[in-house]
């Protein structure tokens, strides 16, 4: 099994579309991991996909503690704020090795 994970905007995923597209020609499993809300743009190209729930909203991030992180007037105060949101991260590195689990090759660019 081939897992290729993709991060960014639907730009980003369309060459890994056609990479896994033709990793699936020569025979071989693939499958694309990324942000949820592009499962539905991959599952398109029959690819297999295993979305990574990254949307703040969803993981019930606090609107404040963002708004906290993005307009920290020192690194302490960032810091602090990133401490608090460690558990959210957390959520996103079990959801990406769950992901991996299985794969015999990992392709990241």
């Amino acid at each position: 099994m081939i897992t290729i994970i993709c991060s960014g905007s639907r730009g980003d995923f369309q060459p890994y579309i056609a990479l896994a597209q033709q990793i699936k020609k020569l025979g071989e499993e693939v499958r694309i991991t990324g942000f949820s809300q592009f499962e539905s743009f991959v599952k398109s190209y029959e690819i297999d996909y295993i979305p990574i729930e990254a949307d703040y909203d969803v993981l019930g991030v606090d609107p404040k503690m963002l708004k906290q992180a993005s307009s920290a007037d020192n690194p302490l105060k960032m810091l602090l704020t990133f401490n608090k949101m460690k558990k959210y991260g957390a959520k996103i590195a079990k959801q990406t090795y769950e992901a991996f689990e299985g794969s015999d090759l990992i392709v990241y660019l």
